[in-house]
Parts: C-alpha cells; structure tokens; sequence
C-alpha cells in the first residue's frame, strides 16, 4: 500500500499590512529618486552662475594685474630673467585673494618641483568647475578647469593693443575646459593656455563640464556661455585679438 502523498509546499502568504508596507516602501524609493532629480536639476543653474562667477573673478584679476603691469600675466617684470616660466594662474594670485599662497612659492623652481609640491596641490575653488569638484590631478597638483587664450597671454600684448585692433568684447580672454576629455593641466603649469580653434572638449582646446556650454570670458570682462553648436570658425575668430574678422555670433 502506498503511503499518502505529502501535500505540496505552500507559498507564504502575504498579510494586508506587509503588502502595505511593500507598497509604501517602493512608493517611497521612487519618491527619493524623483527628489533627486529635481534637487540635481536645480542644482545645475546655480552650477552655471557659480562657474560664469569663477571667470569673471579671474577675468578681474587678469585686468588688475594688467593694471599695475601694463602687460598680461606673467609678463610684469616681476620674475627674475633666470627663472622657471611661471603660469599666468600663478600670476595673478594676490588678485585672487591668494596672496598668503603666492607668497609660499619657491620662484626659483618649477611648479612641478618638490620643493613647490605643497603649495601646487592645494586647491583654489575658483580655478576648478562647481560641475566637477576638485580632485587632484595624477600627478597630485591641483587642477584648473579654465585656461588661457594662447594668443591673449603673450609677452608685449596689452588691453590697449587689442581694443585697437578686433575689440576687447570680441576677443576671448579665457574660458572653461572640459574635466573628462580636455585633459586640464594644474594652475600652476605654465601651458594653461589653450586655442579657441582647437576642436571643443579636447586636449587643446576649450570645452564645457556642464550643460549648454563652456564658459567664455572675454577681455572686457564679460562673461557668457557659449553655444555648443557654433560654428567652429566663429569660435577661432573670436579667439584671434588681431585678425580683423567680421563676427555676428549668437551665444
């Protein structure tokens, strides 16, 4: 005689106050992540200011440098003819309200020397994008999410020279660089400098961390965002303080 099947095993029942609980559980997950969007979207306009307010603070400062100099920094006669190069970043600390940094730093060696370590990995908020943060670079130094115009920062040019010559509201002064793709430099290195022709968001060129743009300042102080899907050679014209071009852009 077979013995009697055994009854198969039941499912656990659900009571209506654990399904309650299962359904306010997932109502709130979904609740928190659509707050965390909102939050993050909101977020993101005041990103933008606090990076457009970074730039007008180094625009500032570029232009009080160029005050007491009458030359673009690093060119004010400050450094000593056998001196590293310096970076224009470095230059204008005290117009940074960084004088107590600036006065730390060994001028007779290079940013990157150990002797300067200490100083050149500390972070200035205002040379790194609110869309990033301010990690430090591979090689420990701070990073600089902003350069300069590679043909605005050279010896022997002023403000002068290039309101005489394409305007000093239609030349870039200096704008953001891409954290992810534009390989950024640290402050303190002299090469912190960039061409506007350069293909956005690369090594060598401008770019943007955030949405609806880079950042530009131009060398009358203004700051803006630029169009993402501008054309190219605007961009470069914009980017030359002496090349005499015809510019009608909207940004």
């Amino acid at each position: 005689m077979s013995a009697p099947s055994a009854d198969p095993p039941q499912k656990p029942s659900w009571t209506v106050s654990q399904e309650l609980a299962w359904v306010f559980a997932a109502g709130l997950a979904g609740a928190i992540g659509a707050w965390a969007l909102v939050a993050e979207n909101s977020r993101r306009p005041h990103r933008t200011i606090d990076s457009q307010n970074d730039a007008k603070h180094q625009a500032l400062a570029v232009t009080n440098y160029h005050m007491g100099h009458d030359a673009f920094p690093p060119y004010g006669g400050d450094a000593a003819l056998d001196a590293p190069p310096v970076a224009w970043m470095t230059a204008i600390l005290p117009q940074m309200d960084e004088r107590a940094l600036h006065s730390r730093i060994d001028f007779q060696k290079p940013f990157d020397a150990p002797a300067n370590a200490a100083v050149f990995s500390k972070v200035v908020r205002s040379y790194t994008s609110p869309f990033v943060g301010d990690a430090p670079l591979p090689s420990g130094l701070a990073p600089a999410h902003y350069a300069g115009n590679e043909l605005v920062f050279v010896p022997g040019l002023t403000l002068d020279a290039i309101g005489q010559a394409d305007g000093l509201t239609q030349t870039i002064m200096l704008a953001e660089v891409n954290a992810a793709t534009g390989a950024p430099t640290a402050w303190g290195d002299p090469d912190n400098l960039r061409s506007a022709a350069a293909p956005t968001n690369g090594p060598t060129g401008f770019g943007a961390n955030g949405p609806g743009g880079g950042v530009v300042g131009f060398c009358d102080g203004r700051v803006t965002n630029f169009n993402p899907d501008m054309d190219p050679a605007v961009l470069a014209a914009l980017g030359t303080p002496d090349g005499g071009e015809a510019i009608d852009a909207e940004f």
